[in-house]
């Protein structure tokens, strides 16, 4: 049984092995190009205190800075939207090997991706929070890690050497990463109704606040039952409104008022982060009303001017990132225990 005794996300920056550790502090703020990617940072905006930040021990505001917004390229120069969102494989001692996890159809196909971090400027006397933009030029698709089962429909970047440029220059990264003791267990699944609240975050329909960097958040109900396998396989429903750019959103575990009814008719406090699972696809009808399970597009055009969605969504259960943390040990294993440089 995994351990679940973390009820927050984990604040992130990075060290020199690649793990993620406590926030750390830059001195420069020069926009830096290195071999396989650029990072830049904006240095427009400026942060109301209303706005999220990693201090805040909300859940809810946790999840709103789990996200990284995916703006990617195809050889044809059309663009896409999608959503990825930080999580930590292989902890150690308060320390993981810090990736982007989205859907491989995201990524299908493309040639070039920004992804949109917040970051914080802490050499300033008064801290902005800004976006850092990490920009990969052609061959980003191959840089990923991609699930050997297609219909799983997993992607995981590890993205260590370009956050801790970030920080080379002069900006922490400002986010929430969920690690493995956040996906759904066995044990934890027994005690889940068939029916619970659920919040998704992402960037539909390429949404975002841009000004503050933030995605958008919604919410809704599971359609079937988490941790029984839909049709099969290691997947469930939600019955939310999914659009193009919900393709990756994180699906959480969520009770407004802290508190959840369980199996057997407790009220139990929910005080920790569950990441349930990774929105796929979206249920559709086509013009002649049949109904199909089709992945999540990446853009507008690409899919519901002719279908209507009836706002069920698949969902890829999060445990089935369980094959990614056993790579990652196994090539750490490979390497002397070292955890750096994933990257591809």
């Amino acid at each position: 049984m995994r351990k679940m005794c973390d009820s927050s996300l984990t604040t992130a920056s990075i060290d020199r092995r690649g793990f993620l550790v406590s926030a750390g502090v830059g001195v420069a703020a020069t926009a830096v190009t290195l071999a396989n990617s650029t990072v830049r940072a904006e240095q427009t905006m400026t942060t109301p205190s209303s706005v999220p930040s990693v201090q805040d021990v909300s859940l809810a505001n946790q999840h709103m800075l789990n996200t990284v917004r995916i703006e990617a390229w195809r050889k044809d120069g059309t663009g896409s939207v999608g959503t990825g969102f930080m999580h930590g494989f292989c902890e150690d001692d308060s320390r993981a090997i810090q990736c982007v996890v989205t859907n491989a159809h995201v990524i299908e196909g493309t040639e070039a991706c920004d992804l949109v971090f917040r970051s914080r400027e802490l050499a300033a006397e008064n801290a902005q929070t800004v976006p850092s933009t990490v920009h990969f030029p052609e061959g980003f698709a191959q840089r990923w890690y991609v699930h050997p089962d297609e219909t799983t429909d997993l992607a995981v970047l590890p993205i260590s050497n370009e956050l801790r440029q970030m920080i080379a220059n002069g900006f922490t990264p400002e986010f929430k990463a969920t690690q493995v003791q956040h996906l759904l267990d066995a044990d934890t699944a027994r005690q889940l109704n068939a029916v619970e609240e659920v919040l998704m975050v992402g960037y539909p329909n390429g949404l975002w606040d841009r000004k503050n960097n933030l995605p958008v958040a919604r919410t809704g109900i599971t359609a079937s039952p988490p941790g029984v396998d839909w049709n099969g396989r290691g997947e469930f429903l939600i019955d939310c409104a999914v659009y193009p750019g919900s393709s990756g959103s994180p699906v959480y575990l969520f009770s407004p008022s802290g508190t959840r009814l369980s199996v057997d008719h407790r009220v139990v406090t929910t005080d920790r982060v569950i990441l349930l699972g990774i929105v796929k696809s979206v249920f559709l009808h086509d013009v002649r009303g049949n109904l199909k399970s089709v992945a999540v597009p990446t853009t507008v055009e690409e899919g519901f001017a002719v279908r209507i969605p009836n706002d069920l969504g698949l969902c890829t259960r999060s445990d089935q990132l369980m094959y990614f943390e056993d790579l990652f040990r196994q090539e750490m294993e490979q390497r002397g225990g070292d955890g750096a440089d994933f990257a591809r």
